[in-house]
């Protein structure tokens, strides 16, 4: 069984790595710094190798770059380990907000941290926090505001017993 049990989770793992090198537009082969990574990751932390092929599945979806991917992965592993949330949706959410507020991979660990005590410190949940942050982000961008603002703001929202969705259309609304 526990033969069985080993065999199976590497047809998982190598199907995962399979996907991930099609998303990124290679083989199988060429994608081996992500695939060290991910057996480090995945041996060191409570999270399965397979779990860390899925959030760098996540990151090239949304088109970011093999050294992108190997730069964001230890801080939205952080971050899913804190929100409780799943590496694939944490990964998705930091990709997304450092999209929406026009920042490079060299801001993840920032905006992974604000985001852990946003949630931490308020009764804004991650999912919450996913549900809203498409809504409000992009338009207080482009009024100037910083994610601290808007996780202050949704924060608050949050406090008061606002639902993600209102509180990101008014917040979004108010703003234009």
């Amino acid at each position: 069984g526990v033969i069985k049990n080993n065999i199976e989770t590497a047809k998982e793992y190598e199907k995962s790595l399979s996907g991930l090198a099609a998303i990124l537009g290679t083989t199988k082969d060429n994608v081996g710094e992500l695939s060290e990574q991910a057996l480090h990751l995945g041996s060191t932390t409570v999270f399965t190798a397979s779990e860390v092929v899925q959030l760098q599945t996540e990151l090239a979806k949304l088109g970011y770059t093999t050294k992108d991917i190997l730069n964001m992965a230890p801080s939205v592993l952080d971050f899913a380990q804190a929100t409780g949330s799943s590496l694939a949706d944490a990964a998705s959410l930091t990709g997304a907000a450092l999209r929406m507020f026009e920042k490079d991979t060299t801001n993840a660990q920032e905006f992974t941290d604000k985001m852990t005590a946003a949630t931490t410190k308020s009764a804004l949940s991650f999912s919450y926090l996913q549900n809203a942050m498409s809504t409000v982000s992009p338009v207080a961008n482009s009024f100037g505001f910083k994610i601290e603002e808007v996780l202050a703001l949704l924060g608050q929202l949050a406090n008061a017993g606002f639902d993600a969705s209102s509180a990101a259309t008014a917040t979004r609304n108010i703003l234009l």
